[in-house]
């Protein structure tokens, strides 16, 4: 997947979950604060972004924006909302 096919999806989606480097993350996209990423089975509340690609330029994944290693995502649950 590229980084403007994971934005479409972020822009168009409701509710994401995806696996990266060993680690299950979410992504609310229905957050009244913005977009939220959230990683799973942690106590925090993630971080909010106010646009898709401004979390895949500065969320990172152990260190590296997660816009450079979106090629190894695996998405595991996608909710469709916006076409």
């Amino acid at each position: 997947m590229t980084k403007n096919e994971f934005i479409w999806k972020i822009e168009h989606g409701d509710d994401i979950m995806f696996n990266i480097n060993g680690r299950k993350f979410v992504i609310f996209t229905w957050d009244d604060e913005g977009i939220r990423i959230v990683e799973q089975n942690s106590n925090s509340e993630g971080l909010v972004y106010k646009e898709a690609n401004e979390l895949v330029d500065k969320f990172l994944v152990d260190g590296i924006p997660l816009r450079e290693v979106v090629g190894d995502i695996t998405i595991t649950a996608y909710t469709l909302v916006r076409e």
